[in-house]
């Protein structure tokens, strides 16, 4: 390709060019002043370190103090379940809005540890490898039988098990999703669910957030338009992709309504289950609980992220 050898010979020109140009900075050029030390400072060298020295070596090393300096600072102490003790002069008690930890099973307000003691003998057990994904630290046993538990909780056929939610999220869009294929985006999605899309580089279209009829709008146009390019169904596989429980907003997708949409435009469904796993439907089992859908027969693909609610 003569365009990318181009770019590669100027490259290297480049690369030459600063191996072997001469330093032309003027004020500062080294030179010998005393013989046998060629770091040796120049007399006008001198007199410009004087010079600046003089000129800011008595500002203050800190910025003056402020009335918010004195101010009182919070510090978590102990964590009891859905609480905080703040340290102080006055420990105080205060509910705690800013865990994902919605079920408190990490630290349950009668003092039960169980999670945290499963986890410490799973560290004498298995150890602890430099980074978590299985294909360099490996598979163990635990892992297949977490798979098989979340598979037969779900009642899917089988279930894959990655190193954190953020992961799952991100490989899950990306796997099944490539370039030519078409994925309908709710705009609020959040970041490691958008990350997959973009990898997948599939092409994209956004709907208003939970707008309905935004997204039944999008789905007609891009009917006539498969219509118009004779292009079938069977031609790219088509995705909606929405969470069942929105992290930025707390807000519900409407799955009813996507159901409908879904099945009148033949289009497949990635629901991201990580905010309402655990905390929705009468077993907890999520969104697709809730609306009374079932994974597979109504979502494709299901992710759940476990660092959540459990």
């Amino acid at each position: 390709d003569p365009v990318h050898l181009l770019v590669e010979t100027m490259l290297l020109l480049f690369v030459v060019y600063l191996i072997f140009r001469k330093d032309t900075q003027k004020g500062y050029k080294t030179t010998t002043a005393e013989k046998g030390n060629e770091y040796a400072l120049t007399e006008r060298e001198k007199d410009e370190l004087l010079r600046e020295w003089k000129k800011r070596g008595r500002e203050p090393l800190a910025p003056p103090s402020s009335s918010d300096d004195n101010e009182e600072k919070m510090i978590v102490e102990e964590v009891h379940g859905a609480t905080l003790i703040l340290a102080g002069k006055e420990k105080k008690s205060v509910l705690n809005f800013c865990t994902f930890d919605f079920l408190g099973l990490a630290c349950d307000d009668d003092g039960d540890d169980s999670v945290k003691a499963q986890s410490k003998e799973a560290l004498t057990t298995y150890g602890c490898g430099s980074c978590g994904p299985r294909g360099f630290y490996g598979t163990i046993d635990a892992h297949l039988r977490l798979e098989e538990a979340m598979a037969s909780f779900l009642k899917t056929d089988a279930a894959i098990l990655y190193s954190d939610a953020a992961s799952a999220s991100t490989s899950a869009v990306a796997a099944f999703a490539k370039r030519g294929d078409l994925l309908i985006v709710d705009e609020s999605i959040y970041e490691p669910l958008r990350t997959g899309v973009t990898l997948s580089r599939a092409t994209v279209k956004h709907f208003r957030h939970n707008d309905m009829d935004h997204l039944e709008n999008i789905l007609k146009h891009q009917a006539e338009m498969d219509s118009k390019l004779h292009r079938k169904n069977a031609d790219r596989r088509k995705f909606i992709v929405v969470e069942g429980l929105y992290k930025h907003s707390g807000t519900l997708a409407n799955l009813t309504k996507i159901m409908d949409l879904k099945r009148k435009f033949s289009y497949r469904l990635i629901i991201d289950e990580s905010h309402s796993f655990g905390t929705l439907g009468p077993t907890g089992r999520g969104a697709l609980e809730h609306f009374q859908l079932k994974p597979m027969y109504d979502a494709e693909v299901v992710i759940v992220g476990l660092e959540q609610s459990l």
